[in-house]
């Protein structure tokens, strides 16, 4: 911890060590009849009815606190000390000198000096796309989609909340959730989500700032955890929060279920757009890798195995449309061939084919 936060209301006295988690802070401060760190000012005036003093025992903590007065709240030192906190270990060595030397004037000037030079280690930049959509709740019909000339008229709307949903510093750097592989994951610096106009049109896009470039493996699986991240609403809910407009509340997602949905690279967003004069292509429909081949080859047994990984990417109404599909086919082959329309089917072997051993020999009664 590098500040220690003494809160007194009225006589009663809550201690606090900075920075932690918001909700945290929250619930300590309802012992002292308080609810909300943004209320609660620094400062020391007697005569005032909550008073905060900030203590520390580090050196670099006793420079931090000059940074603070009464124009800021208990909220602002957290959020400050958090952001200070979670930057890589390169920038707070960077950064050490100039706080212990005075060399900042405000918290804000030290949080934007820890943005800028957290991507100044990113030497690389990886970029991924896909669609948004937007549902309008008009408060009568109830929601409906609109087109993209609809998104447009509010595209700096758009993205200041996607700015916004990634400015708590309780959630922090977005980088920091993707733990499907330690070695990508050095490798990143940020990953920040934003909006783009491209030929006319909105796409989300995620820009990765990077150390080393990724392999083709561990690309593929960054953008499978792309995927999953726009398919459970990114970050805290950022679907769920409305834009005000004229004709009713608006809700924007980075996800759909459509076959037309896609995550692409920037090469891979240059053809589907058409650029360097290539036929514009319409995007392969995305299938997850699902591990069937070497597993119990009764239909029932994939079948359930290929459904659980299409939920587990978001996908439930591909698994209820393969689940019924395969439940009116007539054979075997047929069934499997079906789940294949779903999933890419993987597994020990280097090759797949119906006639292979492990699904040879079995026979479906529907």
């Amino acid at each position: 911890m590098l500040v220690t936060a003494v809160v007194n209301n009225r006589g009663n006295t809550l201690v606090v060590e900075l920075p932690c988690d918001r909700m945290d802070i929250e619930g300590k401060l309802r012992s002292i009849g308080e609810d909300f760190s943004d209320r609660i000012p620094i400062s020391d005036n007697p005569d005032s009815k909550i008073t905060t003093r900030l203590l520390a025992e580090s050196h670099i903590g006793l420079h931090l606190i000059k940074l603070f007065n009464d124009s800021h709240t208990l909220r602002n030192v957290n959020d400050t000390l958090q952001v200070l906190m979670k930057a890589p270990d390169e920038v707070k060595e960077a950064l050490e000198s100039d706080i212990v030397n005075d060399q900042y004037s405000s918290p804000n000037e030290l949080t934007k000096d820890v943005k800028k030079l957290t991507e100044e280690l990113g030497e690389y930049t990886e970029t991924f796309y896909f669609p948004i959509i937007g549902n309008l709740d008009d408060g009568e019909c109830g929601e409906h989609e609109v087109g993209n000339d609809f998104l447009k008229c509010y595209e700096w709307d758009i993205k200041e909340l996607v700015e916004l949903e990634q400015s708590d510093p309780d959630l922090g750097n977005m980088r920091d959730y993707f733990l499907d592989d330690d070695t990508a994951q050095a490798k990143m610096v940020t990953a920040n989500w934003g909006i783009e106009e491209m030929n006319g049109k909105l796409y989300g896009k995620v820009d990765f700032k990077l150390r080393e470039l990724f392999t083709a493996e561990e690309k593929a699986k960054v953008r499978d955890w792309v995927i999953g991240q726009n398919s459970d609403g990114f970050g805290e809910g950022l679907e769920q929060r409305p834009i005000e407009t004229e004709d009713g509340d608006l809700y924007v997602s980075m996800w759909n279920s459509s076959d037309s949905y896609f995550v692409y690279d920037t090469d891979e967003m240059n053809d589907y757009l058409g650029q360097n004069n290539q036929e514009r292509k319409a995007p392969e429909k995305y299938k997850p890798d699902c591990e069937l081949i070497g597993q119990d080859g009764n239909i029932f047994n994939l079948l359930g195995i290929a459904a659980r990984t299409l939920n587990r990417n978001g996908m439930r109404d591909e698994a209820k449309e393969m689940n019924d599909r395969v439940l009116n086919s007539g054979s075997y082959d047929e069934a499997l061939g079906i789940i294949g329309d779903y999933v890419n089917i993987t597994g020990p072997a280097d090759d797949f084919s119906e006639d292979d051993e492990d699904y040879g020999g079995m026979e479906m009664s529907l």
